[in-house]
């Protein structure tokens, strides 16, 4: 028994000593990063980061950080840096779909691109493997973003009439719109609002982004 305790305190010292160089090169990483103005440069150096912190010899102890409260500023250091490279990738996603030809009966699935695109669309498909859409008249998408996949997915796969996406941000709701201008499917509204103060009347089905992403990645993102 003294033996197993006696382990397990240098188990913990162990940690503890390893935490502080972990955050110690978070906070260099975050310093390079709030530098960085320029989009591309700004994602090659957040999959540098991204390649740092999930490198499994730092993981584990990253993990523990973030879960326990001795550093409660830790959740709160890379967050604004992945939804700018969140909101980077769903740009270039949608301004892809805006250039794309579209007809009356193109699937969007088909125009995604393979990688971010691709992988964003079929996380969703994922979610809506677990509901029921065939008597839903009223769909809502909390949080759309540039490139609305949720909306885009209902609209591939069901015959929902009224489509709505919603996002505070002006440059997300307005690049959501130019995508569904280059569609050119009536059922799809977009608006600039905030999720919760939307009147949800009407609606039979909803996803908010942010839950959906917490679902899939346990990661958040409270866009609106």
């Amino acid at each position: 028994m003294a033996a197993a305790r006696a382990e397990r305190a240098y188990e913990v010292t162990m940690i503890h000593l390893d935490a502080d160089s972990v955050i110690e090169g978070i906070v260099q990483w975050c310093s390079r990063l709030r530098d960085i103005k320029d989009d591309a440069a700004f994602e090659i150096a957040w999959t540098e980061t991204w390649a740092w912190i999930t490198d499994p010899l730092r993981a584990a102890t990253l993990n523990a950080l973030l879960n326990g409260n001795e550093h409660p500023r830790m959740c709160e250091l890379l967050p604004p840096f992945q939804r700018r490279w969140l909101a980077i990738k769903e740009r270039k996603e949608a301004e892809h779909l805006i250039s794309s030809p579209w007809g009356a009966n193109a699937v969007a699935r088909d125009r995604v691109r393979a990688g971010f695109g691709r992988l964003t669309y079929d996380r969703v498909r994922e979610l809506f493997d677990l509901v029921e859409l065939g008597s839903c008249r009223k769909f809502v998408m909390v949080g759309c973003g540039a490139f609305p996949a949720a909306i885009l997915l209902v609209r591939d796969l069901t015959s929902v009439p009224d489509l709505i996406a919603l996002d505070v941000e002006f440059e997300a709701a307005t690049m959501a719109q130019r995508v569904v201008d280059a569609i050119g499917d009536h059922r799809i509204h977009v608006h600039r609002i905030d999720g919760a103060d939307y009147s949800y009347v009407g609606a039979d089905g909803s996803i908010n982004r942010a839950r959906a992403r917490q679902r899939t990645t346990g990661r958040g993102r409270d866009r609106t």
